[in-house]
């Protein structure tokens, strides 16, 4: 049965079983990102550290659409769902440079809080103009042997800004299916915007370093 048809009517009993869980296991996953982000010393506030950090859980009416873009038509259990949609629980950290999100990413990886679940993804660059440093798909432990899988994305603060003006577009674009579509301008518009922005993240990170490289040629006082 077509994913569109029969996943979107058993989708809210699924959840509903597996919502506070799902909840925990996305409070859980931004502990953790928080507890590393911590070690790495780049923020001294607390409060700061708790800004760079969000966490959700996917809402049932998305999936059967992310279903059918990735052309899985067959759903039966959870343990399909989880296989075929990643990111049902999925938390985000946004930190100032590559330099940083390269170095958060590996410090996820390593982490023995969770175990990964494949390969992470690196520099990822989609069509529409999204980029990202690093996703991760990790196993989260809820205790008694329970674990669920979380999507973690590690993003530049350039990369989240364009997350936050396309989101709306690309929301209403997936929506729209009978209705009329934004214009293709806009999102031709949106995708230069993403690749600009990743340059200007490569010029940032650049500058950073020379200053560092600046800085440390100064003779250092006594």
């Amino acid at each position: 049965m077509p994913a569109a048809d029969a996943v979107r009517e058993e989708l809210w009993a699924l959840f509903g079983d597996f919502s506070s869980k799902y909840h925990e296991c996305c409070r859980t996953a931004a502990l953790i990102v928080k507890n590393e982000l911590s070690k790495a010393g780049w923020y001294k506030d607390e409060e700061d550290v708790d800004r760079l950090i969000t966490s959700r859980v996917k809402n049932p009416d998305d999936v059967p659409a992310k279903l059918d873009r990735q052309e899985e038509r067959w759903v039966e259990n959870l343990a399909e769902l989880e296989s075929a949609v990643t990111d049902v629980a999925g938390a985000r950290v946004v930190v100032d440079t590559l330099l940083q999100a390269t170095k958060l990413s590996w410090m996820l990886i390593e982490c023995r809080r969770w175990r990964l679940a494949k390969d992470p993804e690196w520099n990822i660059a989609r069509p529409s103009g999204y980029h990202a440093v690093c996703h991760l798909d990790v196993w989260v432990d809820l205790g008694s042997g329970e674990a669920l899988q979380c999507e973690v994305q590690v993003r530049t603060r350039l990369q989240e800004a364009w997350g936050l003006w396309s989101h709306r577009v690309y929301e209403y674009e997936r929506a729209a299916k009978k209705g009329p579509k934004p214009p293709e301008s806009l999102i031709i518009s949106l995708k230069d915007i993403g690749d600009r922005l990743a340059r200007v993240d490569e010029d940032g990170q650049e500058a950073v370093e020379e200053f560092e490289q600046w800085l440390g040629s100064l003779p250092q006082e006594e």
